[in-house]
Parts: C-alpha cells; sequence; structure tokens
C-alpha cells in the first residue's frame, strides 16, 4: 500500500484538496496537514513521524511553497530520508514556473500547470494505482463546511470595542470550531490514526482547512470576521455518513455538504459524453446561474437552496448549501443528495 505525505503551501491548498479527492482510494493512506495551523512542537513531531511513516513524499512546488519555511523545512527531512532508505520516493509536482530547488535538481517532476484532473490521471500512473472500474456509483468524498460570523463588530460606529476585541472574539470561534471540525472528522477516520493528544487535528485520509474572512457589520462602515473550517474524509463509510447528517444535522452547524462520487460510466474517455448529459438535464429542468471549472454549475434548487454540479474526467461532485446558514437545517432535511444523482445521472 502507498503511503502518502502531501507537502504544499497553504495558499495552494484549493488545487492540493481537489487532487486529494480525486486520488483517494482505500489502496492508499494519505497524510496532509493543514498550513494555516501555528506551528509549534508538537506539530513538528507529528510531521516527522508522518514522513518517516510514508514511502512517498509528494511536494507541490509554486513560489508560496518556495517561501514557506515549513515547506522547506518538511523537503529537508524528506530528502534525510530517501538517502536512508530505499523504498522511499520524493515526488514533486509544479503548480506553476518558478525555481526548482537545488535539492531536486536530478528528481523528475510532474508538470502540475494543467487541470486537477490531469494532474490526478499522471499521478496514478506514476504510482501505478489502478482505479476500480466498477459500474457503480460509489462515495469517494464528502466534504462539510461550518462558519460563523464574529459578535464583535468595529468600526466607525463601533466605539466600544476595538482591533484586539475582534481579535479576541476570531481566535474563540475558532477554537470553540476547531473541536466541532475534529468531532465531526472523527466519525469517519481510523482511531488508530488519530492523534488525541495533539492541539491540532492530525489524521490520515483526512483534511481540516481554516479561513476567516472580513464581511460587512450591521452598521455602516462596520466589520466582523466570518471563521470557516472546511472539513473532508476520504473514503468515508456511507452507514456512518447518513447517520451524522439524518440524525445529528441539529448539532453540527453545518454551511453546506459536498459529495464526490465516482463510477467508471462517466470517468475517462466516458467523461465528456457523461458531462454532456448531465448539462442537458440540468437545462431542462433548472436555469443555471453561474459556471466555472472549480465549482461546476450553479443552480437553485428550491426556495433559497443552492446546489453546485461538477464534472470532471474522475469524478462527480454535488454541493448543497442555503441562502443562510441558519436555514441548513430545515431545508436540508427536505433535499436527499442520493434522488437527486438518480435523477441526474439516469
Amino acid at each position: 500500500m502507498n503511503k502518502i505525505f502531501i507537502s504544499y503551501s497553504h495558499k495552494n491548498i484549493d488545487v492540493v484538496s481537489s487532487l486529494v479527492n480525486m486520488i483517494a482510494s482505500p489502496n492508499i493512506d494519505i497524510w496532509i496537514d493543514e498550513k494555516s495551523i501555528a506551528p509549534g512542537q508538537r506539530y513538528a513531531t507529528a510531521i516527522f513521524e508522518a514522513i518517516k511513516n510514508s514511502n512517498v513524499y509528494v511536494i507541490f512546488l509554486s513560489k508560496d511553497a518556495l517561501d514557506s519555511p515549513w515547506v522547506m523545512t518538511e523537503l529537508d527531512f524528506a530528502i534525510n530520508e530517501q538517502i536512508s532508505r530505499k523504498d522511499f520516493r520524493i515526488m514533486p509536482v509544479l503548480l506553476e514556473t518558478c525555481d526548482i530547488p537545488a535539492v531536486l535538481s536530478n528528481v523528475d517532476y510532474i508538470d502540475g500547470r494543467c487541470p486537477v484532473y490531469q494532474i490526478a490521471e499522471i499521478f496514478n500512473r506514476e504510482l501505478k494505482i489502478e482505479k476500480e472500474a466498477s459500474k457503480e456509483t460509489k462515495l469517494s468524498g464528502v466534504t462539510f463546511q461550518i462558519s460563523r460570523v464574529t459578535g464583535i463588530e468595529i468600526g466607525p460606529l463601533c466605539n466600544d470595542t476595538t482591533k484586539e476585541d475582534l481579535e479576541k472574539d476570531t481566535a474563540n470561534i475558532l477554537t470553540e470550531l476547531r473541536k466541532k471540525a475534529q468531532g465531526i472528522l472523527i466519525n469517519f477516520i481510523s482511531m488508530q490514526e488519530f492523534d488525541l493528544f495533539s492541539e491540532v487535528p492530525r489524521f490520515k485520509n483526512g483534511l481540516v482547512h481554516e479561513s476567516v474572512a472580513t464581511v460587512s457589520g450591521a452598521f455602516d462602515g462596520g466589520i466582523r470576521n466570518k471563521v470557516s473550517i472546511s472539513i473532508t474524509a476520504f473514503n468515508p463509510s456511507i452507514k456512518r455518513l447518513t447517520r451524522l447528517l439524518n440524525e445529528r444535522l441539529e448539532v453540527l452547524g453545518l454551511s453546506s455538504v459536498t459529495i464526490l462520487l465516482s463510477n467508471s460510466e462517466f470517468t475517462g474517455s466516458n467523461a465528456k459524453e457523461f458531462a454532456v448529459r448531465c448539462f442537458e438535464r440540468l437545462q431542462d429542468e433548472y436555469t443555471i446561474l453561474s459556471y466555472d471549472l472549480d465549482n461546476g454549475a450553479k443552480i437553485e434548487y428550491s426556495d433559497d437552496v443552492y446546489l453546485y454540479i461538477k464534472c470532471t474526467d474522475d469524478a462527480l461532485s454535488v454541493k448543497f448549501e442555503t441562502k443562510y446558514d441558519w436555514q441548513f437545517e430545515n431545508k436540508y432535511k427536505e433535499f436527499s443528495f442520493d434522488d437527486f444523482v438518480k435523477w441526474l445521472i439516469k
């Protein structure tokens, strides 16, 4: 079994997480860490142990990665590991034109300056990962997003609050959401691979990604912070996912759920034909509100309910979200991923 460690810059998280979703399978273990979390001693220990326990080290090269002290530290550790182990391989993936580190000058790299699905095809071929050619639609990944806006607001009409107050409130919310994120993810991963004593999430075959964005406040010129965490589980248990969404939705506080499906009938050489059929079906039933390669087609499924449908050469993804987070629970109870997907692909 391939045990893969993923090294990357936090600024490249979108392309990296998309690729990991595509290559995830029961035949590989993937260790991908959240780079936005401030590192500490436990962080370093967890990373170096993960590299030692891997047999493939994948580094995504970009200008941001080269500027990241942690990515470069991981690379140095991986080089030393390669020197001492014959079964250890380093695979650079070039995401953009940039300088190649001298220590990788003699290592063949994958040209990742192309769509993610093409990177996945090359990646699978290089590692000789055989994707099961099953005509059965399978759940290969699920991503949950939770978010909360700060109660503290700063601005011209908020004389009693300061930037420090906003930062403190943001940090408190982030702490609470991290607990919930780990709680969600711990339903899907092996407890043998989860670090129960880490202050931040440490696991294989899952990813927690954090972000903080500035949003408008209640007063003119006022601003708040919106704290968001996305939680991705690769090859999740359908039984556990169903239980989580159907029985415990009220306590999760989700803002969106995305499922990733695989099926040989709509991947590879069949992908284009399948995508055309899907989008023709969407055209007949809905108004497509927007489209781009990253998110796919956006439709209004029902009042204040939006779906994002994306087809690639490797998978079909469907994202469910509501106009307002507080609507999510009630609106989701009226929706069925299973029924929608059956309608879309029939």
